[in-house]
């Protein structure tokens, strides 16, 4: 599953000093008086112990982001370092640790200041230098705090994968039909338009049998063109191609509005196969319907020729995804 998903991130720096504040205040009225110093010191020790508390609170989730990365399945390490490189990740990591280290050295030694008071007014003296040094902390450490609410705003997005379950993934070139068909064979609502380029990212949809169920990832679509030169969207089915699937699904279009020619098609789908060649595979040709369409230019092995628009052979097709995914491919 995602590892973002259920995590809180931290807020920004305004709402942190605001929420510190306002929690100190209202706690130190909750002591009862007894006493001049003696409630002095009381008061003076919660407003610490609260600010300290919220600080160390929203230092605790931006690192608890951060070090989810390093915890978390490959194929989301794989997904967050196209926008938030790991040697970021690593020393912003760093620093916020480190800050906790010195939050902690502040409460205690003024926590510890407190203690021997003889008067209010150098009570509120120590409080309020406390006070300041400890909300100095995130101000010092605004960067990281954003980079991992950020971090945080991409990752707990991503689509929640279940690696336990089969997972059959769906690729191939621009406007195929590939978020058509996971439409119609899961329980997946994913954006469909008649112009290219329009999934850009990863979706998951499942198909629900009495026994069991299969995720169906929709990818975006592979331009024709080298590894090293595809961009971050592309790379996100790339990754889905290396660490997902237990079957991957290759669709072709053969119709006359299709994005790219059949040699393109057949170009991006064998460097498919030299990349990750392990893993069975399904060839879908889509788009039969269209009287001017020739699949004789495709390839020689053996497809499987649907029309989703006319739910020409989706339902043959779903039984043979089963029936591979039962089997091992």
């Amino acid at each position: 599953m995602n590892p973002w998903e259920t995590l809180r991130p931290p807020s920004r720096m305004r709402d942190i000093k605001e929420e510190a504040l306002a929690k100190a205040s209202k706690s130190s009225e909750k002591i009862a008086f007894r006493g001049k110093i003696i409630t002095a010191k009381k008061r003076e020790k919660t407003r610490i112990e609260t600010v300290y508390r919220v600080v160390r609170k929203h230092l605790l989730r931006s690192i608890k982001i951060l070090r989810t990365y390093y915890d978390a399945h490959p194929f989301y390490q794989d997904l967050v370092k196209l926008f938030y490189p790991e040697e970021d990740i690593r020393i912003s990591l760093k620093r916020l640790e480190g800050s906790i280290r010195t939050l902690e050295m502040l409460r205690a030694s003024y926590l510890d200041r407190l203690k021997y008071i003889r008067d209010t007014e150098e009570a509120a003296r120590i409080r309020k230098e406390a006070l300041g040094r400890i909300l100095s902390i995130p101000v010092r450490r605004k960067k990281q705090l954003n980079y991992a609410l950020e971090l945080w705003k991409y990752a707990h997005k991503l689509p929640s994968i279940d690696f336990d379950e089969p997972i059959v993934v769906i690729s191939g070139p621009p406007n195929v039909g590939k978020s058509s068909l996971i439409n119609r064979l899961s329980t997946a609502k994913v954006k469909v338009a008649s112009y290219p380029f329009t999934t850009k990212e990863i979706h998951v949809g499942h198909i629900e049998t009495k026994y069991f169920r299969i995720q169906l990832i929709d990818t975006p679509g592979l331009l024709d063109r080298p590894l090293k030169e595809r961009n971050e969207v592309e790379m996100q089915a790339i990754y889905a191609l290396k660490h997902l699937p237990d079957l991957i699904l290759f669709m072709f279009d053969p119709s006359p509005g299709r994005y790219y020619e059949a040699d393109q098609q057949v170009a991006i789908y064998r460097e498919i196969r030299e990349l990750f060649g392990d893993k069975p595979y399904l060839l879908v040709i889509n788009k039969i319907d269209d009287e001017d369409v020739d699949i004789e230019e495709f390839l020689e092995e053996e497809a499987y020729k649907i029309s989703i628009l006319k739910d020409l052979g989706v339902e043959e097709l779903r039984e043979t995804i089963l029936n591979k995914v039962l089997k091992g491919g």
